[in-house]
């Protein structure tokens, strides 16, 4: 019996799955659905007994559960709270330092979140400042035109450099909040130092 080949549009008719996609819960925005290496998304295992825990005790005190010399205790333990899936499973034991796995959770959980604040917060200053209700900071020369002063205000990276900061390393505990309130749902990970008693 001769094999029938696909024609082209019956191919390009056909969904397109890649392997990652099958692993990313689809109710998750893209910046938690795109993993790093260490970081696997959707792990969406159900077992009786499984634990998970927020991204807020996990980056805590710069990520110190990942500190060599932390050992696993009740305390850690009692972080975690049972769950019906986890969303990530995050290793403690991936060959890096403490401060470069903060660094790794802080690109890959709160840079989108700081980017967006930041231009937020520059583009309220900007605008703030070009209706005269920031005044300025100091007059300069124009060069082009001699003779003429343009006022001067800072205000637009001001503004964008300290909310970038804040919402870089607070992004953790504005998500522990909203997720308290019930307005999203939880972002439950695993950590084997946190969740395995």
């Amino acid at each position: 019996m001769p094999v029938r080949r696909a024609r082209a549009a019956e191919v390009h008719a056909l969904p397109v799955v890649d392997a990652l996609s099958l692993s990313r819960p689809p109710n998750l925005p893209s910046r938690i659905r795109d993993a790093l290496g260490f970081i696997s998304g959707g792990v969406g295992s159900v077992l009786d007994d499984q634990r998970g825990v927020g991204l807020c005790a996990i980056m805590s005190r710069g990520a110190l559960i990942f500190s060599p010399a932390v050992q696993p205790n009740p305390k850690h333990f009692a972080s975690s709270r049972p769950v019906a899936r986890i969303n990530f499973f995050i290793s403690h034991s991936w060959s890096a330092g403490r401060l470069d796995k903060y660094a790794g959770l802080l690109y890959r959980f709160n840079l989108v979140p700081a980017l967006v604040a930041m231009h937020v917060a520059a583009l309220a200053a900007a605008f703030g400042f070009a209706a005269g209700v920031l005044p300025p900071m100091a007059t300069l020369a124009c060069v082009d035109l001699p003779g003429v002063r343009v006022p001067f205000g800072a205000y637009c990276q001001l503004a964008g450099t300290a909310t970038f900061v804040s919402v870089l390393i607070g992004w953790g505990w504005i998500l522990a909040l909203v997720e308290a309130m019930g307005l999203i749902a939880r972002t439950d990970c695993f950590v084997d130092k946190m969740c395995i008693d």
